[in-house]
């Protein structure tokens, strides 16, 4: 166990991750697996409570593990950005790193990357494998044409295998993901706004798939994952152009993402419409209000879209058993759903922040309003609702 200031890093072998304690309180954790034949951790998820966050508490629960570390005499292996990141900022630790053969690993195109430089999110994977699903088995017209994912992902062979790929009963996601997606594309391109943020980039590709719209794209990510994606645009010869501006933000730390915006060039005041996809179920409802509270700042022109999970009891019944799974998995990964919104309260909160026109469709009527999945008869799922919010 290390002391750090009043709270405590404690190592717990059993469940094989360092937790910062305060009173007994879990403020968050560090996971590892342990690598034998190294004498070594591989330190791959860090976790810090969303409540929590912008104390710097993962600098403290990353300082204690290392040190308790340290005491052990072992190695580590930093694939967790963040772990990464913390040797980046203490040159004097790196003594500490695995002396392995697979320290600088390669791509699929042979591109060099790091171990540090932390693979994408699961949902941002399946996000990217969804919408070329969608072009490869949907009927045609395709609401999106988006392959340029799949290529970034460079799944293992055999990917439409997996569960999560099924074509029937991941369907009614895949068509309320893409509906939605190109809604907010088209409300850019028909409002002729020329800043387009994303926060939580993941792996889109607007920035590839519209390199001639004379929009300047700020994706706003976490540093590995975004350090991944860049390795990747590179080596399939795409790059990042002039046009795409990779804004590395770490949200668990003390990074303030709209200072960093604006270090990449963000103009805050000319219209900007800012995309918030997929990332309100994972913080707190403080947590959205300072969001909202941030962005109704932007200039006069400017739009907001954020989608928001429903409670459990808006869903339709025939769509419930998967939105409980889809919670259960997110759990299990270790990053928990922690708000659902009925479409009256995000409203609310759009409108108590300043925002003065405000709506919330639900996705599966957007789905329905393009005429995806009619020519076969299947049907978007329920459970999630986007926020359009002016200024």
């Amino acid at each position: 166990m290390s002391k750090t200031g009043e709270m405590d890093v404690i190592d717990r072998p059993d469940e094989h991750r360092y937790e910062l304690v305060d009173s007994d309180r879990v403020m968050g954790f560090a996971e590892y697996r342990p690598v034998p034949a190294q004498d070594a951790l591989e330190f791959h998820h860090t976790v810090i409570d969303p409540a929590e966050r912008g104390r710097g508490l993962g600098e403290v629960l990353v300082t204690g593990a290392m040190a308790d570390v340290r005491r052990k005499g072992v190695t580590v292996r930093p694939t967790c950005s963040f772990v990464a990141q913390w040797f980046d900022q203490h040159p004097d630790e790196v003594d500490l790193l695995a002396d392995t053969p697979d320290a600088q690993r390669r791509d699929a195109e042979g591109i060099a990357v790091d171990v540090a430089d932390a693979q994408p999110d699961s949902s941002a994977v399946r996000t990217a494998l969804w919408r070329a699903l969608h072009v490869q088995i949907d009927p045609a017209p395709h609401l999106l044409v988006d392959e340029i994912g799949l290529a970034i992902a460079a799944p293992e062979p055999g990917w439409q295998q997996r569960r999560d790929m099924d074509p029937q009963g991941t369907a009614g996601h895949r068509l309320a993901l893409v509906a939605r997606t190109r809604f907010v594309e088209d409300l850019l391109v028909e409002e002729g706004i020329g800043q387009y943020v994303l926060l939580g980039a993941g792996l889109d590709t607007f920035a590839q798939r519209h390199a001639d719209d004379d929009v300047v794209v700020f994706e706003v990510d976490q540093p590995g994952p975004q350090t991944w994606k860049r390795h990747r645009l590179e080596a399939l010869g795409l790059g990042v152009a002039d046009h795409l501006r990779l804004v590395p933000v770490d949200f668990e730390s003390t990074d303030d993402w709209w200072a960093e915006l604006l270090v990449a060039g963000f103009d805050a005041d000319a219209p900007a419409l800012v995309s918030s996809s997929g990332v309100s179920m994972y913080i707190t409802k403080p947590a959205t209000e300072s969001t909202l509270s941030r962005l109704v700042q932007l200039a006069p022109g400017s739009i907001v879209a954020m989608t928001f999970m429903y409670p459990l009891e808006l869903v339709d019944e025939i769509d419930r058993p998967a939105l409980i799974g889809a919670a259960r998995g997110a759990e299990a990964a270790g990053t928990p759903w922690l708000s659902f919104y009925s479409p009256e309260e995000m409203a609310s909160l759009a409108t108590d922040a300043g925002f003065r026109h405000v709506t919330c469709i639900p996705t599966n009527e957007l789905a329905e309003r393009a005429g995806v999945g009619r020519s076969n008869g299947a049907r978007a799922s329920s459970g999630e609702g986007i926020l359009i919010a002016r200024i």
